[in-house]
C-alpha cells in the first residue's frame, strides 16, 4: 500500500467518515479531512480524493437519531436566545413532535415543504452528498479517486481498496437508543427518495465511479 501520497478525504458527515479516518491514521495514509467546511467544496485537477458515502434514507434516519440523542442529553449551548440555542430549541422542538419514520412520511406527503424546512434545521441534513461532491464528480476523471467507501459495504471497500481487514475491528457505531426507524413499505420509500432526489443522483454517480476504480 502507498502511503507516501496525501489524499483529500472527503468525509460527509454520518457515512462512517469517524472509523475511515482511525483506520487511515492507524494505517499511516496521510490524508485531509474535509468534514463539515464552511464552503463548499470544489473540484481541484491535481486532487485525489477518498470518500465516504451512505444510502441516503439510511443517512437522514441516522441523522434523525443522533440529534435527538445529542439533543435530549441536553447537549444545547447554555446561552439563552443565543442563536445556536434557538436553532438547537427548534431542532428539538421539531423531533420531540416526530412520532416516527412514518408519520415523517405522512408529513411529506401532506406538506413536503414545511418539513423540508424543519429538516433543515438538523446538524449535517443539507450538508449531503450533493452538497459535497457535486462540483467534484461532475468534474473528476476516475483516476483522481483512490477509494469510495459506502457504510453498507465497508469491511469489502477497505479490502478492497486499501488491503486492510477491518471485519474485526472494533468501529465507531453509535450505542444510544433510536427513535426513528425507516419505513418497509412502498409509498413511504417512494416519498423518502423523492425528497433525496438529489442525494441519490450522487450516490448512484459515486456507485458508477466505484465500479470503474
Amino acid at each position: 500500500m502507498n502511503t507516501s501520497t496525501s489524499y483529500d478525504f472527503i468525509h460527509v458527515g454520518k457515512c462512517g467518515g469517524s472509523s475511515l479516518g482511525a483506520i487511515l491514521s492507524k494505517n499511516n495514509i496521510k490524508f485531509k479531512s474535509i468534514h463539515v467546511p464552511k464552503l463548499k467544496p470544489q473540484y481541484h485537477p491535481h486532487k485525489i480524493y477518498i470518500v465516504a458515502y451512505r444510502d441516503p434514507i439510511k443517512r437522514l434516519f441516522s441523522i434523525l437519531n443522533w440529534r435527538y440523542h445529542v439533543l435530549l442529553n441536553k447537549k444545547i449551548p447554555s446561552i439563552a436566545n443565543s442563536p445556536k440555542h434557538l436553532l438547537n430549541s427548534l431542532e428539538l422542538k421539531f423531533l420531540d413532535s416526530l412520532e416516527s419514520g412514518d408519520q415523517l412520511c405522512s408529513w411529506l406527503k401532506a406538506n413536503p415543504d414545511r418539513v423540508h424546512r424543519m429538516l433543515g434545521t438538523l446538524g449535517h441534513y443539507n450538508k449531503g452528498l450533493h452538497w459535497y461532491l457535486s462540483d467534484i464528480i461532475s468534474k473528476s476523471q476516475t483516476s483522481q479517486f483512490k477509494a469510495i467507501v459506502q457504510t453498507e459495504t465497508f469491511d469489502e471497500d477497505m479490502q478492497r481498496f486499501f488491503q486492510v481487514n477491518t471485519k474485526n475491528m472494533r468501529k465507531q457505531k453509535s450505542n444510544y437508543p433510536k427513535k426513528f426507524y425507516i419505513p418497509t413499505d412502498s409509498e413511504s420509500i417512494s416519498i423518502l427518495k423523492d425528497l433525496l432526489t438529489s442525494e441519490y443522483k450522487i450516490f448512484e454517480a459515486l456507485t458508477t465511479f466505484k465500479r470503474k476504480i
